[in-house]
């Protein structure tokens, strides 16, 4: 097996970022480190790890409950109806690393009787226990007999609750997912509490976390990581999430010198350089595809490996990777009345490709998918603005009214023939 110990990535030039796109069901409620909150000052503390990681801990001093409770109460869902669907979900860190064996905490969702009243009606609360060395088995708190899934593997997990209405009877079906893979499901359990009677107006109320017991607490984000590099103020860049050395690592049988590797340590860099040695005949290329946009720059975005002392470049992933680039500063402005439109080509084994792109909103950096490196170009396309341009519709309707005018006319002349 490949040792993968060290993975850098370097950017020279320009703006530089790269991920794996992750598109989640999106949760109800996405707490940041504000938005959990304790109830009476005994739930536990919070301490906030960086922009998008809470660390919450239980506390012993529990006079009400026989336990460590740490508690946030739903906002942004607030008044969410079950016969709508309800899906929260929870993204936590599990890494054995951080708990020791027969750790434990709860998560739970919890519903109102009403949408307006906080009459709690019921609750499914889901119970994660390090069961061994570098495993966490995930079950329920009493409402379903399955053990919903085992995990060995560090990383980010979803832990997603949906209630939904079939009818007049409700099911909640609780998911454990890693990225998009479904890890584990309880499948559609019944909800005894929510009746024929009741079943239009039950709400969501909470979610939170209802006993914790670990060493050091437990490491909740406000989102999914989106596997990407950071580049700070040096211009080096820092791995963010082992999603990235998984994608590099995995790749590396793309090499044609994969098996003269063995078990040498790898390290993987990702370099983007403006490229100024473009001859005449890939320009040509380039600017053919490019039709009537103007290239801004040519890039050479390369991922380097190196194994021991021995260099080479990967040219190609397992799976794209989205890349951030930035907007050269030295491109003219928009002229007035014109709208501009940005591409990215892309060159690979003598093909040159248009790729799809999405411009930030500061209109600073522009962002693609790719899983081939070689050479790049940055273009751009200004077209003039139409006031009142001819849609489709409008086409239709002159058309229509063409030849009603047309029918009117000849109808006019067949009329005159027959008078005559």
């Amino acid at each position: 097996m490949k040792k993968l110990q060290k993975i850098s990535a370097g950017v020279l030039g320009l703006l530089l970022s790269f991920g794996i796109t992750v598109n989640p069901v999106a949760a109800l409620t996405k707490f940041e480190f504000d938005d959990w909150n304790t109830l009476d000052g005994y739930y536990g503390t919070k301490d906030k790890v960086d922009d998008v990681v809470t660390k919450l801990v239980g506390q012993d001093n529990t006079p009400a409950f026989a336990g460590q409770l740490v508690g946030a109460f739903t906002k942004a869902s607030e008044g969410a109806l079950l016969k709508d669907g309800i899906t929260e979900e929870l993204y936590i860190e599990l890494d054995p690393a951080k708990y020791m064996q027969g750790d434990i905490f709860e998560a739970t969702v919890s519903l109102n009787a009403t949408a307006k009243a906080d009459e709690q009606l019921t609750e499914k609360a889901v119970t994660t226990t390090m069961t061994g060395e570098n495993e966490f088995t995930i079950t329920s708190n009493g409402w379903s007999s399955k053990t919903f899934a085992t995990v060995t593997e560090s990383g980010i997990y979803t832990y997603r609750w949906h209630y939904f209405l079939n009818g007049d009877v409700a099911y909640i079906n609780f998911s454990l997912l890693h990225g998009d893979e479904v890890i584990g499901t309880s499948g559609d359990v019944k909800v005894e509490e929510v009746t024929a009677e009741n079943k239009d107006t039950v709400s969501v109320r909470s979610v939170w976390f209802c006993n914790i017991k670990t060493r050091d607490g437990v490491y909740v984000h406000s989102r999914l990581p989106q596997t990407t590099v950071d580049v700070d103020e040096d211009s080096t860049v820092t791995v963010v999430d082992d999603s990235v050395s998984s994608v590099f690592k995995d790749s590396l049988v793309n090499l044609e010198e994969f098996e003269d590797i063995g078990d040498t340590d790898v390290a993987v860099k990702l370099e983007a350089n403006e490229k100024t040695d473009v001859t005449e005949g890939t320009k040509t290329s380039f600017e053919k595809v490019a039709g009537n946009g103007k290239i801004a720059e040519y890039l050479d975005i390369e991922v380097l490996v190196t194994a021991g002392t021995q260099s080479y470049n990967l040219h190609e992933l397992v799976k794209p990777v989205s890349l951030t680039v930035a907007v050269p500063l030295n491109i003219p402005a928009v002229a007035e009345g014109y709208t501009r439109t940005y591409y990215v080509l892309r060159e690979h084994n003598g093909v040159v490709e248009k790729l799809s792109t999405k411009l930030s909103e500061d209109g600073k950096n522009l962002t693609f998918a790719t899983d081939k490196f070689s050479t790049y170009a940055l273009a751009y396309e200004d077209v003039k603005e139409v006031d009142n341009p001819l849609t489709a519709d409008a086409i239709v309707m002159y058309v229509a009214v063409g030849v009603i005018s047309l029918g009117a006319l000849a109808l006019g002349v067949k009329v005159l023939k027959k008078n005559n």
